[in-house]
């Protein structure tokens, strides 16, 4: 195919190290990019900029820094100082700009991978969600939401601000049923929106651009098999730091549940979907979790020696390859969900927002997820009742899968179309629809928890 000119496309909301949700989007959106426009130029916005780009195989990916102190201190008042020069038409150079806003500037389309935003109850991280994208509207360059949980828009000043930044979006994708009614209570035209399944239902093992603990992965599945070989099934637990950070009793109510299915004749593979090895801070390190989860079992070997935990750090391929063991999921991380389901594996949800059953109910599944605060059922008894029908829910998912990865394909194609028609940024900078607000002020030390 021929390709007119080389794009360039900026990503936010996503990162390689830390929450593997994110990094599983990031990677499929630059793969699924890179298959219309090989030679695309990516620059990704990451709160993680130095790790990241070490991870990184691709030398030619340029990593930049969109922590918010940066952001909030630098990144938008260059936009602004940007905005303002060219409504009288004149463009600064780039090194005056910074490395960011000229990446932001001279890219294509802005794609905003963030799995949750402008969401009631996550108000300390709107400020973020706004200036992250208002950069690239301040220079026109065009701002596409991926698939992502939105609303309600019941907190007024989230409906405020969503209102004046979805609309300028160039396209808004819903990620499920509950999100499309928000965004219509909102009066979203429809045009700006359309529903499209997650991205990471696309993903595929080419697109990953880490290599991580290869080694630690094969010896870990080897020891799995050795101390599950009489094992009846294999419950997969992927815990969360953030849940486990907001109910103090997670953890007491994952170790107990360990032990119901153990005695049931059950092994137990704890894996992560959130990892920072080396560091104790549970913020995107679902590793803290499980230490704290062994360490509650500590005192019962018997239940131990049937528990396989990780440990170490896993990219999307790591987690996806080790999930493959599990005969079901018990998760409260939405990308945990999402990978279960991509490959057919059933899943019960632990969560706490409406992420999770509007993207069940795809799969006609809704009714495996309850909030953890929820003391109405028997976790015990759900998990064990769906693993004793785990072909019948395979079977669900299987007929529902192919419909659901067409729509988050279509969203990763509609992206493509705009880069391959060549339609250009705003005929100017200084087009005088966008009037920034300045921000009071912005949190510097708070890193979104960007998918649970």
């Amino acid at each position: 195919m021929n390709h007119r000119a080389q794009k360039s496309v900026s990503i936010v909301g996503g990162t390689l190290w830390g929450n593997r949700g994110a990094e599983a989007m990031l990677v499929t959106t630059i793969g699924a990019i890179r298959e219309e426009h090989p030679e695309c130029q990516f620059y990704v916005f990451s709160y993680y900029p130095e790790r990241d780009k070490e991870l990184c195989v691709d030398d030619s990916i340029e990593f930049l820094n969109y922590r918010p102190l940066n952001l909030g201190l630098k990144v938008f008042p260059l936009a602004i100082l940007t905005w303002l020069f060219s409504l009288i038409k004149i463009r600064l150079p780039d090194f005056m700009v910074g490395r960011e806003m000229a990446a932001i500037r001279r890219s294509d389309a802005m794609c905003d991978v963030g799995g949750i935003t402008f969401c009631d109850g996550r108000e300390i991280f709107l400020l973020y969600n706004v200036l992250s994208v208002m950069t690239a509207m301040l220079v026109g360059t065009p701002v596409f939401k991926m698939s992502q949980a939105m609303g309600p828009f019941k907190s007024s000043i989230n409906r405020f601000w969503a209102n004046r930044i979805l609309p300028r979006c160039q396209h808004v994708f819903s990620r499920g049923g509950l999100t499309s009614k928000s965004l219509e209570s909102l009066g979203l035209e429809t045009s700006k929106w359309s529903d499209a399944s997650d991205v990471a239902f696309s993903y595929q093992t080419s697109f990953s651009l880490t290599d991580e603990n290869t080694g630690r992965i094969k010896d870990f599945e080897s020891n799995y098999r050795l101390s599950s070989e009489h094992a009846q099934q294999t419950i997969a637990i992927i815990p969360s730091s953030l849940v486990a950070k907001k109910n103090e009793q997670y953890v007491h109510q994952l170790s107990e549940l360990i032990k119901d299915v153990v005695a049931a004749g059950n092994h137990v593979l704890l894996l992560p979907n959130a990892t920072r090895e080396g560091v104790e801070k549970s913020r995107n390190n679902d590793l803290v979790a499980i230490k704290s989860i062994v360490e509650e079992l500590s005192d019962v070997q018997d239940v131990l020696d049937h528990v396989s935990a990780v440990d170490f750090d896993l990219n999307t391929d790591g987690i996806r390859s080790l999930l493959g063991l599990a005969d079901m999921l018990v998760t409260s991380r939405f990308h945990g969900m999402v990978a279960a389901l991509a490959g057919t594996i059933p899943v019960v949800v632990i969560g706490w927002s409406h992420k999770y059953r509007e993207v069940l109910a795809q799969f006609d599944s809704e009714e495996l997820s309850s909030d953890h605060e929820s003391r109405s059922f028997s976790l015990t008894e759900q998990v064990l009742q769906v693993a004793s029908n785990v072909e019948v829910h395979r079977n669900r998912l299987r007929q529902h899968l192919p419909s659901v990865k067409s729509s988050s394909e279509m969203q990763l194609t509609k992206v493509c179309e705009f880069l391959s028609g060549g339609q250009s940024k705003a005929p100017t900078e200084s087009n005088g629809k966008m009037i920034p607000c300045l921000p009071s002020s912005i949190d510097s030390t708070t890193l979104p928890e960007t998918v649970a």
